[in-house]
């Protein structure tokens, strides 16, 4: 963990993380970056064996005050990613949440 008065950036990760009874990410690392008004994390994972279990997931998250608004307004961009799961490609595209 390193940061300063204006930014903080987190690195954390583990051999293992299970999720459930079923779910086993081997290698997860996340990778986290305040700065501002805005959040970015990138949660990543590989198994490295021949039946591949792996992912890189990336989103940054904004917030702002509207002008006479008296709630924030967050918007959450998850980028583009491939999860490989069983050996099967699962890509997405870009998605925007606004709230």
């Amino acid at each position: 963990m390193k940061g300063n008065a204006d930014s903080l950036n987190i690195e954390a990760g583990g051999k293992n993380l299970t999720l459930g009874n079923n779910i086993k990410l081997e290698n997860f690392t996340v990778l986290s970056n305040v700065e501002n008004d805005a959040a970015g994390i990138q949660l990543r994972w590989n198994n490295w064996q021949d039946l591949l279990y792996k992912g890189n997931i990336t989103a940054l998250g904004k917030i702002s005050r509207q002008e006479g608004g008296r709630s924030p307004h967050v918007e959450i961009d998850l980028f583009p990613a491939t999860i490989i799961t069983n050996d099967t490609v699962m890509d997405h595209s870009t998605r925007k949440y606004q709230y």
